[in-house]
C-alpha cells in the first residue's frame, strides 16, 4: 500500500486536542471508476511508527471509502458509532498491505480487523484490538 516514507518525525495535532508523532508517506488508493474498471491516485498520507497501527487519510479518501461501502451494501448497514464517531468496519491484508471492505481472495489468512473513524481535518484507519483502535 504505502509507496514510500520519509523517516522524520512530525507533530500532528489531532480533533481531538492530542497531538502524535507520524511519517509522511505516499499510499495509492484503487477505486472503481463509472464503468467498473480499477482507478487509481497516489495520496499523501500519515502514518505512525513500526510498533503503531494507524494511518491518516485525507477526508476525501475516507469519504470515498465510506461511499464505495454504501454502493456494495447500502448505506444502512455501512456506518456505525465507536466513541462518538462515526466508524466503517474495514479489513488489513498483511500479504499485499491493503486495506478493503470486501473479503479479500486471501481466504481469511493474515487479515486483521480495522476501523475506518470518520472524523474532522483528517480520518484515520486503526487496527482493531490495538491500542491505537481504541482510539
Amino acid at each position: 500500500m504505502l509507496s514510500r516514507c520519509h523517516r522524520a518525525l512530525k507533530p500532528f495535532r489531532l480533533s481531538t486536542g492530542n497531538s502524535r508523532c507520524y511519517h509522511d508517506a505516499i499510499a495509492k488508493f484503487t477505486t472503481f471508476d463509472s464503468n467498473g474498471k480499477p482507478a487509481s491516485v497516489e495520496t499523501g498520507i500519515k502514518i505512525g511508527d513500526s510498533n503503531e497501527s494507524y494511518v491518516y487519510v485525507k477526508p476525501e479518501i475516507g469519504n470515498a471509502i465510506r461511499s464505495a461501502v454504501d454502493l456494495q451494501i447500502g448505506s444502512s448497514g455501512c456506518v456505525t458509532r465507536k466513541a462518538g464517531f462515526e466508524t466503517i468496519p474495514l479489513q488489513f491484508n498483511h500479504d499485499s498491505l491493503r486495506f478493503s471492505h470486501a473479503p479479500s481472495p486471501s481466504n481469511g489468512r493474515n487479515i486483521s480487523p480495522a476501523t475506518l473513524w470518520l472524523h474532522s481535518n483528517w480520518h484515520a484507519i486503526t487496527l482493531d484490538g490495538t491500542f491505537d483502535g481504541q482510539y
